[in-house]
């Protein structure tokens, strides 16, 4: 009785340590953009090289973490963002945004998305559709790039200049002849975006949709998120961009 009650409290252990190691790792795989090493991160979490990198397969294998074949350091996954989703999707954000969605719409009768930025992200959590046959949907869920299209650039717009250059330091690709790829053309858009409190897109993250954006404030004025405006290009004109509401302060949370 005695050897069986010992053998199972140091099963126990050994579990309770499995848990604390998968969870200091999903933190650092959370708060580290550029990746993590085996060395490294079994250094700042106190455990054994060998361990660290049993888990961190572990996680790899049930797309918690990806590992870059050059460099060797591991990445979130996939399924960290989803979960990050999840959380959000529930966040209280939504039921504070939707009578300003809707209200929108009422206005305007064009799809108007609620966006939430965290962790270098842009999530598209909710969204009230127009009564039009021809619009344009966003699945909702992350977006991976902020710098093509308007709900992105006004987040970049709200950032520090060194998280600016973090984001922009992972590319900036192409989505549509009119994406914006050059660094120092961005930072100029964004300037402006500052300026007038609102982000314009047309057709650079998919062809035929124009784009309207305004920034969702915290209480330190800090951007969490943003309310989006999209448009079949065939309904908009300058004269009707006039007409659309004051975005430059949507929300304040």
């Amino acid at each position: 009785m005695f050897r069986f009650r010992q053998k199972s409290r140091k099963k126990e252990g050994l579990v309770i340590k499995s848990i604390k190691v998968t969870l200091k790792l999903l933190e650092e795989l959370a708060a580290k953009e550029s990746g993590i090493t085996v060395r490294d991160v079994a250094r700042k979490i106190s455990f054994s090289k060998s361990t660290t990198h049993r888990a961190l397969q572990v996680l790899e294998s049930e797309n918690y973490a990806e590992k870059d074949p050059l460099s060797g350091r591991y990445r979130r996954g996939p399924q960290i963002l989803n979960l990050a989703f999840r959380f959000i999707s529930n966040f209280d954000l939504r039921s504070l945004a939707r009578p300003i969605l809707q209200n929108i719409v009422d206005q305007v009768n064009e799809t108007t998305y609620l966006c939430f930025y965290t962790q270098q992200h842009l999530f598209f959590i909710d969204m009230v559709e127009c009564a039009h046959a021809i619009r344009f949907i966003n699945p909702l869920g992350q977006r991976p790039y902020m710098h093509a299209g308007a709900a992105g650039k006004i987040i970049l717009a709200h950032l520090s200049a060194n998280r600016l250059n973090q984001i922009i330091s992972r590319g900036l690709p192409a989505f549509t002849p009119n994406t914006i790829t050059d660094a120092e053309e961005l930072k100029s858009e964004l300037k402006k975006i500052r300026k007038e409190g609102c982000a314009f897109s047309s057709s650079e993250f998919a062809e035929g949709s124009v784009a309207f954006a305004g920034p969702i404030l915290d209480s330190e004025n800090t951007v969490i998120g943003c309310i989006n405006i999209v448009i079949p290009v065939d309904r908009f004109n300058e004269e009707k961009k006039g007409l659309y509401p004051d975005l430059s302060n949507a929300i304040t949370y």
